[in-house]
C-alpha cells in the first residue's frame, strides 16, 4: 500500500478521533492540538471561510472560557475543553468532508464507527480495570469523600487507575445506545453484526455494573424516532416492502418487551438481584418525580438574574444549557441556545436533502436527537466535555454534506437552464 495514502490527511484524523474516543493516556488535549495541527496543513486552496454556526459557537465559548477562568484560572486542560477543542472539532469535521475525495457518507459513518468503537471500548476497559483491580480500588473510594453507598457505582480508569465517575463512564456509550441497531442492520458481514451487537452488550453490562439508566431509556426511545423517521424519509413505493419488514421487526422487538415485562420478577431474581442497577433500584425511589434533576435544573432556573456572570454555588443542573449559566452565566447560555436552534435547523436540511441517502439521513438525525436528549438530562461541559466535542464534529460534518449538496444542485440547475436556452436558441433559428 503506498505510504503517503496511509498518511493521508484523512487517515490522520481518523486516528487521532480514535485516540480521543478511547481518551488514550487521558492526554485528549494534546491529540486535539494535533487534530488542529493536522487540518491546518497547507492546501492548494488557499481560500478559508467560516460559516455562522461556527462564529456562534465561537461565541458562546469565548464568552464562557473568559468567565469561567476569571473564577477557576488558566490551564491548558480548561483551555481546549471549554473554549478551543469544541470550536477545532466543528471546523476538523467540516474540513474532512470537504475534502474527501471518495463517498462523503462512507466518511460520515466511519467517523461515527470509530467514536462509537473508541468509547465503547475504553467504558468496558475501565469496568475491567475495577473488577481485576479491587485492592486498588477499595484503597482509592476510601480516600476520596464520596458517598459509601455510590461505591459499587464507581470504575477505575484504565489510564491513570483514578476513580471514574459512572454517570461520565456511561456517556462513553451513549454512541452505542444511539447507533448500534443502526449498524447492526447496515452491516452484511456476520462478523461486523457480532461486532456492533457485542458492543451493545457491553453498553447494558455497564449500564447494569454502574447503576445508570440514561443509556438504557435513550436506546428504547433511538428505536421508537427510529422506525418513525425511517417511515417518513421512505416514502415511494418500491420502499413499502422495506416498511413492512421495518414494521415487523418493531413489533418483535415490542413482543421481547413485553415478555421481559411479564417475567421480570424471575429474571431479576434470577440474573439481576446482585447488580448494581437492580439494587440501586430497590434502595431508591427511582421514579421521575422524585428524580433529583429536576430539583436541580429548578433551582439554577430560578437563579439566572441572581447570579447573570455564573458561578452559583449549586452542584450540576444536569442540562447543558443550565450548567452553561450555572458556570459562566446567561451570555454564553443564550448563545449556545441560538447554536442549538441553527444546527437543528441544518438537521432538518440534512434530513430533507434527498442526495444524501436514506440510511445516512436516518443515521443523522438519531445522533442529533439521542445526544440532544442526554445533554439535556446530564452533565455535559464539566463531565464529559469530549463528548460534546464530537457532537460538534459531527455537526461540522453534517453543515458541509449539505452545504455541498446545496452548491451541487445550484450548478446542475444553472447548468441545466443554459442548456434549455442553448436549445431553445438553436431551435429558434431553425425555425427561421
Amino acid at each position: 500500500m503506498n505510504i503517503n495514502a496511509i498518511l493521508s490527511q484523512k487517515n490522520i484524523i481518523f486516528v487521532l478521533l480514535a485516540l480521543i474516543s478511547l481518551r488514550f493516556l487521558e492526554k485528549q488535549y494534546l491529540w486535539t492540538i494535533l487534530l488542529l495541527l493536522i487540518c491546518c496543513l497547507p492546501q492548494r486552496e488557499k481560500k478559508f471561510t467560516l460559516n455562522v454556526e461556527w462564529m456562534v459557537l465561537f461565541l458562546s465559548f469565548a464568552s464562557y472560557y473568559l468567565i469561567f477562568q476569571t473564577y477557576n484560572g488558566i490551564q491548558i486542560e480548561n483551555l481546549i475543553s471549554f473554549f478551543l477543542g469544541p470550536l477545532i472539532f466543528y471546523f476538523a469535521g467540516s474540513k474532512l468532508i470537504k475534502k474527501s475525495t471518495g463517498n462523503k457518507e462512507f466518511t460520515f459513518e466511519k467517523v461515527v464507527i470509530i467514536l462509537l468503537t473508541g468509547s465503547a471500548i475504553f467504558a468496558t476497559l475501565c469496568i475491567v480495570y475495577k473488577l481485576t483491580h479491587m485492592s486498588l480500588y477499595d484503597t482509592q473510594f476510601t480516600q476520596a469523600d464520596i458517598f459509601f453507598s455510590m461505591k459499587e457505582r464507581y470504575v477505575l480508569n484504565v489510564w491513570n487507575g483514578a476513580l471514574f465517575h459512572p454517570t461520565n463512564l456511561n456517556s462513553q456509550y451513549i454512541f452505542v445506545s444511539i447507533t448500534a441497531l443502526y449498524f447492526i442492520q447496515r452491516v452484511k458481514k456476520v462478523k461486523q453484526k457480532i461486532w456492533f451487537v457485542a458492543m451493545l452488550a457491553f453498553m447494558v453490562w455497564g449500564s447494569l455494573t454502574t447503576a445508570s439508566r440514561t443509556n438504557l431509556y435513550i436506546f428504547l426511545v433511538m428505536i421508537i424516532i427510529g422506525y418513525l423517521v425511517n417511515m417518513k424519509i421512505s416514502s415511494k413505493k418500491s420502499e413499502i416492502r422495506i416498511k413492512k419488514k421495518t414494521l415487523l421487526k418493531m413489533i418483535g422487538i415490542a413482543f421481547l418487551l413485553m415478555v421481559l415485562a411479564l417475567l421480570w420478577n424471575k429474571i431479576s431474581q434470577t440474573f439481576l438481584s446482585n447488580t448494581a442497577l437492580f439494587n440501586r433500584i430497590n434502595s431508591e425511589n427511582l421514579s421521575l418525580e422524585h428524580d433529583g434533576r429536576w430539583e436541580r435544573m429548578e433551582r439554577v432556573y430560578s437563579n439566572l438574574l441572581n447570579y447573570p456572570f455564573g458561578n452559583m454555588p449549586f452542584p450540576h443542573a444536569h442540562n447543558l444549557f443550565l450548567d452553561i449559566a450555572r458556570v459562566a452565566g446567561i451570555f454564553p447560555m443564550v448563545f449556545m441556545i441560538i447554536y442549538f436552534f441553527m444546527i437543528t435547523s441544518t438537521t432538518i436540511r440534512f434530513l430533507k436533502n434527498k442526495l444524501i441517502s436514506q440510511e445516512v439521513r436516518l443515521l443523522g438525525i438519531l445522533l442529533f436527537i439521542g445526544m440532544f436528549i442526554s445533554f439535556m438530562i446530564e452533565p455535559v461541559l464539566e463531565g464529559r466535555p469530549y463528548i460534546f466535542m464530537m457532537f460538534c464534529f459531527i455537526n461540522g460534518m453534517m453543515r458541509s454534506m449539505v452545504t455541498l449538496n446545496h452548491k451541487f444542485q445550484e450548478t446542475n440547475l444553472k447548468t441545466s437552464q443554459k442548456s434549455y436556452i442553448n436549445n431553445y436558441v438553436i431551435g429558434m433559428g431553425e425555425k427561421k
